[in-house]
């Protein structure tokens, strides 16, 4: 099985908000490790500092492709500098 490093989630969700999905991981010994990149439709400082308070390595307000791969890259490069 590989094993994965990287978790995008939506912050607004039905039952679990990305800010619960989070610190859940945090919380679990087994997914704590996880580079954990949040998005919203909603641009406010007070979702990227709530998000960051949960755990979250990086936020993506209004989604853009030319953001969300920028994001992705310095997931890729933090996921792999924790490989060493």
């Amino acid at each position: 099985a590989e094993q994965i490093n990287l978790i995008v989630s939506d912050i607004e969700m039905s039952e679990m908000d990305g800010y619960a999905l989070t610190r859940t991981l945090r919380e679990t010994p087994d997914f704590a490790h996880l580079y954990v990149l949040l998005h919203t439709s909603l641009d406010s400082a007070m979702n990227s500092e709530k998000a960051r308070l949960a755990g979250a390595n990086g936020v993506l307000t209004k989604f853009s492709s030319p953001e969300l791969t920028k994001c992705l890259i310095t997931a890729a490069k933090a996921v792999a500098e924790q490989g060493h």
